[in-house]
């Protein structure tokens, strides 16, 4: 529904963008993810299911980390309305603790991500290794529309994983489920137009190069790369 100068009230197509300006009152949507990401990610390491990053040490006593990057990625749709905007997505990365059968997850914003059927080559360290228990983790997008409760988030990332996934043994086969439970844990509301799901990429390994991979819905297509920080 819009009003013109007059008051008058038009209906607008949600999906196709009408071919006179529209002034839309919103929120800051960029903003509000990077908060509500950071509040998630000190949620998950205060109950033990994000670690400190865990550096490498050389003999010589010099640190490294290895992390996967983000070179390009490309949505064929991005599940964001035009009165919306730029999309503004996100990615929960998952895996397996390293000293215990338990999750390991991150939140990261891709906050450059605006539209889809458009290469987008941020060079973003979107995996950081060392936490996930044989070197593989999961990678799931998700596109917030300005309405998401984090602490409802924060609560699907912990209680509703963990009991989606029931007792565990630290198998490799779990990585793989930890992202199913990811998506089973999450409000029903949040793979229609509130949050919306993306795609996924399971089972990413350490120091692989993935050129135009495409996700486990065909969504979202990426090329990744390893790359030490020293």
């Amino acid at each position: 529904m819009a009003y013109d100068r007059h008051g008058r009230q038009h209906l607008l197509d949600a999906q196709v963008a009408p071919t006179f300006p529209v002034l839309i009152v919103d929120i800051d949507t960029g903003q509000a993810v990077q908060e509500g990401m950071a509040l998630i990610n000190a949620g998950l390491q205060a109950r033990g299911l994000q670690s400190a990053d865990r550096l490498t040490v050389a003999a010589d006593g010099a640190t490294s980390l290895d992390v996967t990057r983000l070179d390009r990625i490309r949505l064929a749709d991005d599940g964001e309305p035009w009165a919306l905007g730029g999309a503004e997505v996100f990615a929960v990365v998952s895996g397996l603790q390293t000293g215990k059968a338990e999750p390991e997850m991150a939140t990261v914003s891709l906050p450059y991500l605006d539209h889809d059927k458009t290469d987008y080559t941020p060079g973003q360290a979107l995996v950081i290794w060392g936490n996930y228990r044989f070197d593989t983790a999961n990678v799931q997008l998700f596109e917030e529309d300005g309405d998401t409760n984090y602490k409802d988030l924060l609560i699907a990332l912990t209680e509703g994983v963990k009991l989606a996934l029931g007792a565990f043994a630290p198998e490799y086969a779990v990585i793989a489920d930890i992202g199913g439970a990811i998506l089973k844990a999450m409000p029903s509301g949040w793979f229609t137009n509130d949050t919306d799901y993306l795609d996924s990429f399971y089972l990413l390994q350490r120091g692989q190069t993935y050129t135009g991979r495409m996700g486990a819905a065909n969504n979202a297509r990426v090329t990744l790369s390893p790359l030490t920080l020293q």
